[in-house]
């Protein structure tokens, strides 16, 4: 059996050309984040994750994120209506 969460996962995320084209890219100061993402293993796979919006286009939104199997945050675009904005912690 294979050990999912062992396997090395690519983010599967907005091509180059589908991000330009969602306009000018302007940057912010992270803004934490959920990020509905599918990552490519032997399979696709979609998952939940965690992360910060650095920068967004009327329509995408830049995700940095800690991926399994990955040294170091990895930044993905994705469309605007994957990501969900945290409530801050009371």
């Amino acid at each position: 059996m294979i050990d999912r969460w062992n396997a090395r996962v690519i983010p599967l995320g907005l091509s180059k050309r589908q991000a330009e084209e969602t306009g000018l890219p302007r940057e912010c100061d992270p803004v934490p984040v959920t990020v509905s993402l599918q990552l490519i293993r032997t399979w696709v796979d979609d998952k939940l994750f965690d992360g910060e919006v650095i920068a967004y286009t009327p329509k995408a939104v830049l995700v940095r994120l800690e991926l399994p199997g990955w040294a170091g945050p990895q930044d993905v675009w994705v469309w605007a209506n994957a990501v969900e904005r945290k409530q801050p912690k009371r």
